[in-house]
């Protein structure tokens, strides 16, 4: 006899199992795997956007530290040095702040001397600045002169000579020893330019040894004029009763008697031309050389003397009339090349 199916063993184990589970319904399955796909592509922009970030903050560090690199290179190299015993004297402004005078000076400086002033461009130029002056350090090689008075003493070197920028001209060293008077900065667009040694090039017109030359709006006002013409001189007394202990001001003028410009140097020691000879009431002569300390009240030599002009300084002694008596007083213009330097007439200076 043939078994029959539910006494077959197989079959009977297979229907002792469980039934399988119902498959879930195909909408369940679909939004399960849309829901993981929106996770994935959820995670994939956050990471994409975290790696962008990263991107973007790396850049910007490696841009921070390229013009940091840049900033400190361009900032970082000296152009001109301060003489330290001048610092007091001077207010450098960098970045359109004041700071304290340093010893070193880099491109974009400005020097604003409240005294005379030296400074030390490279190896080859000294500048002089004269009380008031205020100077923008270019480069090493490149000033531009704002107001006041400033010497220029250059070695010259044809691969880059000394350029001096002021009031609309440009001076160019030739080897050179020269003076600029810009005035002053709130004043007319005027420059004047002395030459001791050497030659200039000032807007293209050459300026020799022994000249000046008057520029106005950055044209020249006129020809060049010879350095050896010499003011006349006056005195004058200001107190009407001097006492012993007390500084006595005198006042010098300087009146230039001819149709062009008569050149002042500078007062700075040793090259003052001025000088005040006082002979004392016991017959004994001292020859007092006018510097930019005996100046009073800013009061200061250097530039010129326009035609049929004047310039009139205030010079004061603190130690020269020390005892009571006459004292006879005379002033001196007196270069270094003067043969016959011209002199004031004698003035009395009575102490009491």
């Amino acid at each position: 006899m043939t078994a029959g199916p539910a006494h077959d063993p197989l079959d009977r184990a297979l229907a002792a199992l469980a039934p399988p589970p119902a498959p879930p319904p195909f909408e369940r399955v679909a939004a399960a795997y849309d829901a993981r796909r929106m996770v994935d592509g959820v995670r994939r922009r956050v990471a994409i956007a975290a790696a962008a970030a990263a991107a973007v903050v790396v850049a910007a560090g490696l841009l921070a530290a390229v013009r940091a690199d840049r900033d400190v290179g361009a900032t970082a190299v000296p152009v001109a040095s301060l003489a330290p015993a001048h610092g007091a004297d001077a207010t450098v402004v960098r970045d359109g702040r004041a700071i304290a005078a340093e010893a070193e000076l880099v491109a974009g400086d400005r020097v604003d001397a409240s005294a005379p002033v030296r400074l030390r461009l490279g190896a080859r130029a000294t500048v002089e600045l004269g009380a008031g002056a205020r100077v923008t350090l270019l480069g090493p090689t490149q000033v531009e002169q704002h107001a006041g008075l400033a010497l220029y003493d250059v070695v010259h070197d044809e691969r880059a000579p000394l350029r001096v920028r002021v009031r609309g001209v440009e001076v160019v060293d030739a080897g050179t020893r020269f003076t600029v008077d810009a005035g002053t900065a709130d004043g007319p667009a005027r420059a004047l330019l002395t030459v001791e040694e050497g030659a200039v090039d000032a807007n293209g017109v050459r300026v020799a040894s022994g000249h000046g030359l008057a520029f106005l709006d950055g044209r020249p006002a006129g020809p060049a004029w010879p350095l050896d013409a010499k003011p006349v001189l006056a005195l004058e007394v200001e107190e009407a009763t001097p006492t012993v202990g007390r500084p006595v001001t005198l006042r010098v003028v300087l009146e230039n008697p001819t149709d062009g410009w008569v050149a002042l140097p500078t007062a700075y020691a040793p090259r003052s031309p001025l000088w005040i000879e006082v002979t004392r009431p016991d017959g004994t002569r001292s020859p007092l050389r006018v510097t930019d300390e005996a100046l009073v009240d800013g009061a200061r030599t250097g530039g010129a003397i326009p035609p049929r002009g004047k310039v009139a300084v205030r010079v004061r002694f603190s130690h020269v009339f020390d005892g009571p008596g006459t004292y006879r007083c005379r002033a001196v213009y007196r270069p270094a090349d003067a043969v016959d330097p011209p002199a004031s007439a004698d003035v009395l200076v009575v102490v009491r």
